[in-house]
């Protein structure tokens, strides 16, 4: 049988969770569930009270540098006192973690929660 290359996976949502937990010091009662897939993974990680967003950049689709680029732009408009998602530090002061997927490094960055309203039920 021929074993065929992987260009997209789908996380497991509770090695993910545990790789979070550990590398920003989050409580054991934290879980991650997938929120849904497209060009970037999204996971919800949650104790029930406190959120944050994971974001799983796609393969191949964004450099380190552009990601760099899209936190230091979310910062930005964070400091100016807008409502916007922005990214978190691990407890060693790392945004962009990297992970060895099946189809090669892939970038993880844990945002907050904006709280807004949705067209969709989580």
């Amino acid at each position: 049988m021929t074993t065929f290359p992987v260009s997209a996976s789908t996380l497991s949502e509770t090695a993910l969770g545990n790789f979070i937990k550990d590398t920003y010091q989050l409580a054991a009662n934290f879980s991650c569930k997938l929120y849904r897939t497209g060009l970037n993974h999204t996971y919800f990680i949650t104790d029930g009270q406190t959120t944050y967003v994971i974001r799983v950049y796609c393969y191949n689709w964004r450099t380190k540098t552009e990601i760099q680029e899209e936190l230091r732009l979310l910062n930005q408009l964070k400091n100016n006192n807008l409502s916007v998602s922005f990214p978190i530090a691990d407890k060693n002061g790392i945004v962009i973690q990297d992970i060895q997927a099946p189809e090669g490094l892939r970038h993880v960055v844990l945002f907050s929660f904006a709280k807004g309203v949705t067209k969709f039920a989580l």
